[in-house]
């Protein structure tokens, strides 16, 4: 047998199964390559790398890595012919399958990207609330600045929120062992600063000079010490002092000397300004994620499995590049979460689903709105980024994001779906 049957497609929606068969002398041509390839990687006494007989390499190899470079040949040789043939536009690598060895038989899933529908696209409608600025955040930033220039004066009355308290204290684990970290000798603190622990200034409040109190926290789960987070700790605190924090007036010559301002008027609208732009910042934060879960909710999809394994795979690189960052492990990081491997892959999958339907979501937003972005607009986005890496690794990043690169297609794509949110955020 010479000539290897024709492949069998079968179509399956955005999935298309492609069965090869070789025949014996395909596959044994194939083989011989194969050998050819793995001889340069073996060292045999009198040949040069590569130029030892075929029977004498074959020896050195493993069986199944000879096989599997064999079909490797096989389907770098027959998988773009059979795209081309058959026009498809695969979206992810193809899935390689053996379904036999004897004859060789594969299976090629090719993926396609899939119909999507995004469901009243020009009914979306995210709020917009009224940007307001509150009068006690900006007295809040004012005494933030006026905090040096305070003045403070010893008092008997017991403390109480906005006095500044000067403190002994330390603290002991579950197990009566003194915590490293969690003590402090004559230490003040103004109550209500939120410079402690969560809770710890309230256990202040009511004190005077000379009482001691013992109290217990639990350490967030934010907390920057990883080995603590969630720990139980017993505070045990003594006051030697208690006292009344008063902050200067904010005048015109006060902000003329500590800030170089006009006026004191001045100084409390730039502030009110800045808010004003956090603000703007956090609503419009607020309204995009709004605007992808609508979106998400809105698409109809039906997702291949193979698609979803990609998106899965990507996501666990993600976590694995995060918390290599972090010096830690899976196991740490599951350990963490307080649910098994089975729970968390549950979780990664169905996020590898979410991301998968927002992509494909807003890709069908930006075709149907006719989105795009202008070579000025690009060339706009890429001077934006360029100022932003330093300049020893400029030459490098403008190469990776040439015209034509994977990450120009990136950034275009970024912007495109900037537009899109735009578009769709207005009406």
């Amino acid at each position: 047998m010479t000539d290897s049957p024709a492949p069998t497609v079968k179509r399956e929606k955005s999935r298309v199964v492609c069965t090869l068969s070789f025949a014996d002398a395909e596959v044994a041509a194939a083989e011989q390559k194969a050998l050819a390839r793995l001889s340069s990687d073996v060292n045999m006494k009198g040949f040069r790398p590569g130029k030892a007989p075929p029977d004498a390499v074959r020896e050195r190899i493993k069986p199944e890595a000879l096989f599997e470079e064999t079909v490797h040949t096989l389907i770098q040789e027959k998988v773009p012919a059979l795209i081309k043939e058959e026009q498809l536009k695969p979206i992810i690598s193809p899935r390689i399958e053996i379904a036999s060895r004897t004859p060789l038989t594969v299976t090629v899933t090719v993926v396609e990207r899939p119909e999507v529908t995004v469901k009243g696209i020009d009914k979306i409608k995210i709020e917009n609330k009224e940007i307001k600025v509150d009068e006690k955040d900006v007295k809040k930033v004012i005494n933030s600045v006026l905090i040096d220039a305070r003045t403070t004066k010893e008092v008997e009355h017991a403390a109480k929120s906005g006095d500044q308290i000067t403190i002994d204290f330390s603290a002991t684990d579950s197990e009566g062992k003194t915590a490293a970290g969690f003590a402090g000798n004559a230490y003040a603190v103004v109550i209500g600063e939120a410079h402690l622990l969560p809770g710890f200034e309230d256990q202040l409040i009511g004190l005077k000079k000379g009482d001691d109190k013992k109290f217990s926290l639990t350490l967030p789960e934010g907390h920057p010490a990883e080995d603590m987070k969630g720990k139980k700790l017993t505070f045990s605190v003594k006051v030697s002092k208690v006292e009344e924090v008063s902050l200067p007036e904010l005048t015109d010559a006060l902000v003329k000397e500590k800030l170089g301002m006009d006026s004191a008027a001045a100084f409390k609208k730039r502030i009110e300004e800045s808010l004003q732009e956090q603000e703007k910042g956090s609503e419009r934060l607020r309204r995009e994620r709004l605007l992808l879960d609508d979106i998400r909710s809105r698409t109809q999809v039906e997702l291949a499995p193979e698609l979803i394994d990609e998106e899965l795979r990507s996501i666990l690189l993600e976590v694995e590049e995060d918390l290599k960052r972090q010096s830690k492990t899976f196991a740490d990081w599951m350990k963490e979460q307080g649910k098994d491997q089975k729970e968390i892959e549950k979780e990664l999958r169905q996020r590898a689903q979410d991301r998968l339907k927002l992509r494909l979501g807003m890709s069908s937003i930006i075709e149907e709105k006719k989105v795009a972005v202008t070579p000025e607009e690009m060339k706009s986005a890429l001077a934006e980024m360029m100022a932003r890496v330093p300049e020893a690794q400029r030459a490098e990043a403008e190469k990776a994001y040439a015209a034509g690169s994977e990450g120009y297609g990136a950034l275009e794509w970024q912007k495109k779906v900037e537009k899109a949110m735009d578009l769709l955020l207005a009406q």
